[in-house]
């Protein structure tokens, strides 16, 4: 059940959506197939709740009491793209189904600086539209591991509408070309309507096509075909945005929110705490892959501890400078930090490469690791990772993983470790 027809098949009581939002006369769901997820064990009772509850308004119904009136319907308009990328697979085609598609020009992308909200914690991107596979979905899990994805650019030559795939770290590129079409009859899997068709000219790709619909300015749902329009065989439903989240924050995104005016230089009762770090990547977080922890003594000090991967942890050396607070630890690399806000800070791990270095070409990004040019004034390139930091709930960082088995042991009588 769900409050339209864009987000579920029936309404609060049962009645089945028809395909522009109204619902069939007489016809209703009353059994566990309205619930979204599985309640726990034996959900028995409240099945049978939701099944009385339908047919104590049926039966109102036909005593002359009205059902009450729908909620306003959420437009396709309105439809949040932050949102809308954290979707199962079914729920992404039943948009397709659903929604009917803007115009092409819609598609093609501005360029300009990303609009960062640091209070939302979105950002709209509109250098290219940034790719999701459906939430579970293996590809998902495969991309995740790796941390690449995939982006596509679009733009208008003439008369000539013409976009470029790619990997998220821009490395591997394919050529597009896009069409409208205008369907007025059932063709292949596709019902009649508005849908952009987008074609791979490089030949290594052209076994694929694309079919998008333009569900709103920030959101396109798009499948992938095995073989040539229209009759090809559909691979996967999947969607595309130029608006996300800070989850989603691309190695520019991070760039431009470190260098903005939002972010300051965090105080030690600001860091007091623990935190959880998400590292960037232009294709997904890694989330906790660590923790800090700070400590602020009744004497003023700070005591800085990390946790790597729940296996590695030490002490850092904590320090304040004109542009950032710092973390140096034992390695060539050193951390800088700055708060966005009361639970979100933003970091970088780096260090300086060699003054040779700089006339090498530039690496960009590969994954979570990232290539900085020098900063004004200095000959030496940086190179490192990104990161957020979210603030927990914990008072300490968990107990490390590696090391629990021996911290946890009791020594036998007359058995002693020394350090």
């Amino acid at each position: 059940m769900s409050d339209d027809f864009t987000a579920g098949a029936t309404d609060q009581f049962g009645r089945v959506y028809q395909k522009d939002g109204s619902v069939h006369q007489g016809l209703f769901v009353a059994d566990g197939a309205l619930l979204p997820s599985a309640l726990g064990v034996n959900p028995f009772l409240t099945i049978s709740a939701v099944a009385e509850r339908i047919a104590a308004k049926i039966i109102g119904s036909l005593k002359g009491q009205a059902y009450p009136a729908p909620p306003a319907a959420v437009g396709f308009g309105k439809l949040s793209a932050v949102d809308v990328v954290e979707q199962r697979e079914a729920e992404l085609a039943r948009i397709f189904k659903a929604a009917p598609s803007l115009d092409m020009n819609v598609m093609m992308n501005q360029g300009g600086p990303a609009v960062i909200d640091p209070v939302t914690k979105h950002i709209r991107n509109d250098n290219a539209w940034k790719g999701f596979f459906p939430k579970h979905h293996v590809l998902n899990q495969m991309s995740a591991v790796i941390f690449t994805g995939f982006q596509r650019r679009f733009s208008k030559e003439g008369s000539r509408f013409t976009g470029l795939t790619s990997d998220t770290d821009g490395r591997i590129r394919a050529r597009n070309s896009l069409e409208q079409l205008e369907l007025t009859k059932q063709t292949g899997d596709l019902a009649p309507g508005r849908y952009i068709l987008l074609r791979y000219l490089d030949p290594l790709w052209q076994g694929f096509y694309n079919v998008f619909k333009v569900i709103n300015q920030d959101l396109l749902i798009g499948r992938v075909y095995l073989g040539t329009y229209p009759h090809g065989q559909r691979m996967l439903t999947f969607p595309m945005t130029r608006a996300y989240g800070f989850r989603n924050m691309k190695v520019d995104d991070h760039r431009a929110l470190w260098d903005s005016t939002a972010v300051t230089i965090p105080t030690k009762e600001q860091l007091a705490g623990a935190w959880r770090m998400d590292v960037i990547s232009n294709a997904n977080q890694a989330g906790g892959i660590a923790r800090l922890t700070f400590d602020l003594k009744p004497d003023g000090r700070l005591e800085s501890r990390y946790q790597l991967a729940g296996l590695i942890e030490g002490l850092v050396l904590p320090s304040f400078t004109a542009n950032h607070f710092q973390l140096t630890d034992f390695t060539n690399f050193h951390d800088e930090i700055r708060r966005i806000d009361a639970d979100t800070l933003i970091g970088k791990w780096v260090m300086e490469l060699p003054p040779e270095a700089a006339a090498l070409p530039a690496c960009g990004s590969l994954g979570i690791f990232h290539q900085e040019a020098p900063a004004p004034g200095d000959r030496r390139p940086r190179f490192g990772f990104y990161y957020l930091l979210a603030r927990t709930n914990e008072t300490a960082a968990p107990t490390n993983t590696l090391l629990a088995p021996w911290l946890d042991a009791q020594l036998p009588a007359g058995l002693q470790l020394e350090f």
